[in-house]
């Protein structure tokens, strides 16, 4: 099942070059953005508390992750069948994906947050492609960014969920703003 939606998602690579683009750069430089926006978060006053869990949340995430990795040793789909990858990748462990789990807590951080409904939307959206693109550039199976992912979206719910009287994390009140 893994291999069959590996095909359908990757198969859709080399047929039309906006979408290689799009896809090579949400794959190369997504999960940098959200690396990015969640080192600066914590340097919002209105939301620094949650940002520095989210934070240590990233942190505890991508030791798990690094354990899983070393523990399953799953190869990656190039390096067990014949992919033509759009971008170049050292052979290294699948499962999870350390991208898809990024994108995960991010997605969960922004979620938690005292944002429009439609702001909260995009970002998830935005983390589900750049998860996505993972498999269509070739360097993932789904099952080893769906694990990523929800394994960070997990730990960043459980984080949020855990901060103590959210009003004293850095919110004067948790309603969220009409979309």
């Amino acid at each position: 099942m893994d291999m069959m939606v590996f095909e359908a998602i990757h198969d859709m690579a080399g047929k039309s070059g906006f979408l290689d683009q799009t896809m090579i750069l949400l794959s190369s430089w997504g999960f940098v953005l959200f690396l990015v926006l969640m080192v600066v978060m914590p340097l919002v006053p209105r939301i620094r508390k949650i940002a520095l869990f989210n934070l240590g949340g990233l942190a505890v995430a991508l030791l798990l992750n690094r354990i899983l990795k070393i523990l399953i040793d799953r190869p990656r789909p190039f390096m067990e069948n014949e992919v033509d990858i759009l971008v170049p990748k050292q052979p290294s462990p699948s499962f999870p994906s350390d991208q898809a789990l990024i994108a995960g807590v991010f997605a969960g951080a922004v979620w938690f947050l005292n944002l429009k409904r439609w702001m909260r939307i995009t970002a998830v959206a935005i983390a589900i492609l750049v998860v996505i693109s993972r498999v269509f550039v070739g360097h993932h199976y789904p099952a080893d960014v769906a694990a990523g992912f929800l394994l960070g979206a997990g730990i960043s719910m459980v984080i949020n969920t855990l901060i103590p009287h959210r009003k004293q994390a850095g919110q004067k009140e948790m309603k969220r703003i009409p979309s």
